[in-house]
């Protein structure tokens, strides 16, 4: 009989092993699964098989779990709007000089114009991370955005952001205007 891949004999028995991939090993807790099939070689090959089922289900279901935990743009869009709107309610509690509330007045339908730009995608690379990539670093730096610089992920990352960068502004003007509920947002990614 041949030998079966990922069974092998130590001190005269026989076990099935699997070693876990890197990327799951914080999941599943061990770097190989390991289990005796017993010392007659026909009653291991014979319980080989559902033994190594049973180890690629685990691993199946860690793999399951990485995916579910890794961000998206969905992830990242809910996260930024509603860090916004956290930052605009510390910014209405806080005392002091108006200055910057001016400025930001002044400077909004400017960013609005530009923010549309990047939302459409008529913005280059550079222009979109001088407008967005701040809130792109944020947000991979606390594990909630997909994306590294440069990437065709990144860029769309960024056109999303400015899309709900506009949700957030328009959130915040309204409750400038003093209305107590604020515009649902449009965003796609912000969408139940």
């Amino acid at each position: 009989m041949a030998p079966m891949k990922n069974v092998q004999i130590l001190r005269g028995r026989y076990y099935a092993r699997i070693a876990v991939p890197e990327e799951l090993r914080p999941i599943v807790g061990k770097r190989g699964l390991r289990e005796p099939l017993g010392a007659d070689r026909s009653t291991a090959q014979r319980n080989a098989h559902a033994v190594l089922a049973k180890f690629h289900a685990e691993l199946d279901k860690a793999r399951s779990q990485l995916e579910a935990g890794k961000p998206t743009l969905r992830t990242a869009a809910i996260k930024h709007y509603s860090d916004e709107l956290l930052a605009d309610d510390r910014s209405r509690g806080g005392v002091g000089s108006n200055a910057v509330e001016k400025i930001n007045r002044l400077t909004a339908p400017i960013r609005a114009n530009r923010l549309r730009l990047l939302a459409n995608g008529l913005m280059d690379d550079e222009e979109a991370e001088a407008l967005m990539g701040y809130a792109a670093d944020a947000l991979g730096s606390s594990g909630h955005a997909p994306g590294a610089r440069g990437s065709a992920e990144r860029r769309d990352l960024l056109r999303v952001l400015a899309e709900v960068q506009l949700d957030a502004m328009a959130a915040s003007e309204a409750r400038d205007a003093g209305k107590v509920t604020v515009p649902a947002p449009t965003s796609k990614q912000l969408q139940p």
